[in-house]
């Protein structure tokens, strides 16, 4: 393999290099800063013998300069029939290739339905008339692709869920309480971090909603302190003002949504006597 790393960071349009001896092919793909590697030859009943008959990019393709492009040299008209070797493992499509007088060339692909070390294709197919020493190549499964999931538990559910995204995952997400993790901030996920599951898989987070919050009630019934108006006052356990009730007969007084358990009741009467008692809240 060569070429000219010199334009590499731009893109440049794919040529047709088919018919071009390889010396022309390769100064030809120099000048657009392409790599380029030969995988031998292949029997052909449309280019003479020398020339490029099978490249691996299109042409008007779009590509990276330094990426590189594959081909094939002309061994001339064929006379041996290439076996179909799909579905094989790789060592038995390699020796029947072999066997056929053929030159194998190996390339990997992960797949979702072809079992890992089994001929995904081949090039030439079945059928095409070989010549005895030219290439055939067979693209082989590697199975299907596992990818590493990031450790996204800590961040803040937008950016768990874009590190995710970046790595070609899905992601679903649910809340729970939590007294140690900050409202907004991922507590667990599912699959964990570091392990390794099929790429596109979905991890589920759990996002943190803050320290679950507990309501309390309140309800008692009161008098007026010796038959005198009496304001009492409701007080949580941080010392907070809930209510002020002015009472000069039998009344139930209450309060919801209280975030203590316990609270103090003040009173004070219209001529001054005070007093106060402990409470104890009821849970909503």
């Amino acid at each position: 393999a060569s070429g000219s790393d010199s334009l590499e960071g731009t893109t440049v349009t794919m040529i047709n290099i088919l018919g071009m001896t390889e010396d022309e092919a390769k100064s030809a793909l120099d000048k657009l800063g392409l790599k380029y590697e030969n995988e031998g030859t292949e029997s052909s009943d449309t280019y003479e013998e020398g020339k490029i008959c099978v490249q691996s990019r299109t042409e008007g393709e779009t590509l990276n300069t330094g990426t590189t492009v594959r081909y094939k040299v002309s061994s001339g008209k064929g006379s041996i029939s290439i076996p179909n070797v799909t579905g094989q493992t790789e060592t038995a499509a390699a020796s029947m290739l072999a066997d056929k007088g053929f030159e194998v060339s190996k390339q990997f692909e992960y797949s979702d339905s072809v079992a890992q070390g089994v001929v995904i294709s081949q090039s030439p197919e079945e059928g095409v008339e070989g010549k005895e020493g030219d290439t055939v190549t067979i693209v082989i499964s590697q199975g299907v692709e596992t990818v590493k999931v990031p450790v996204v538990s800590g961040m803040t559910e937008t950016e768990a869920v874009a590190t995710l995204a970046a790595s070609g995952f899905t992601s679903t997400s649910s809340t729970d309480y939590s007294d140690s993790v900050a409202s907004g901030t991922v507590i667990s996920q599912s699959p964990s971090g570091g392990e390794f599951v099929t790429a596109g898989s979905s991890v589920s987070i759990v996002v943190s909603l803050g320290p679950e919050v507990i309501y309390y009630s309140f309800s008692k019934k009161v008098s007026p302190k010796y038959d005198l108006e009496t304001v009492y006052t409701l007080v949580d356990a941080n010392g907070q003002t809930l209510e002020t009730y002015t009472v000069d007969s039998d009344t139930t007084i209450s309060k919801s949504n209280i975030t203590t358990s316990t609270g103090t009741l003040y009173y004070e009467t219209e001529d001054g006597d005070e007093g106060s008692e402990a409470v104890t809240f009821t849970r909503q």
